[in-house]
């Protein structure tokens, strides 16, 4: 929703992204419609198509984790637009690096988030 880019736009400048990300854009679907599997698509492809052709974009990262399967089909329709760009899963991505950092046994550090003192 648009209502959300300034947010977004926010957290991105918080974050020291804002030299990195070319911009920020809205489908104006409700949460409670992306399950509209074909129209959430198309919305994003004509949004994707936007970003890249106007702003540059390199690469699409769905900012909403109710956007669950449909990265690939943005894809391949990007594909046949002629842009060959990945497409980002926001829910999948932070799975997956949940599981690189279990299978890697990797903790937080204890220096900056020391454990609680024994009672």
């Amino acid at each position: 929703m648009k209502n959300v880019i300034p947010l977004a736009e926010a957290n991105v400048a918080k974050e020291h992204f804002d030299g990195r990300i070319c911009c920020v854009r809205a489908i104006d679907i409700p949460v409670e419609e992306l399950s509209q599997h074909d129209r959430v698509v198309d919305a994003l492809v004509r949004e994707s198509l936007e970003a890249i052709r106007v702003d540059g974009a390199q690469a699409i990262s769905l900012g909403c984790t109710a956007m669950v399967g449909v990265a690939e089909d943005v894809r391949d329709a990007l594909k046949k637009n002629g842009y060959e760009i990945p497409v980002i899963e926001a829910a999948q991505a932070a799975v997956m690096l949940l599981e690189v950092e279990a299978r890697m046994h990797l903790l937080q550090s204890r220096i900056t988030y020391m454990r609680p003192p024994e009672k």
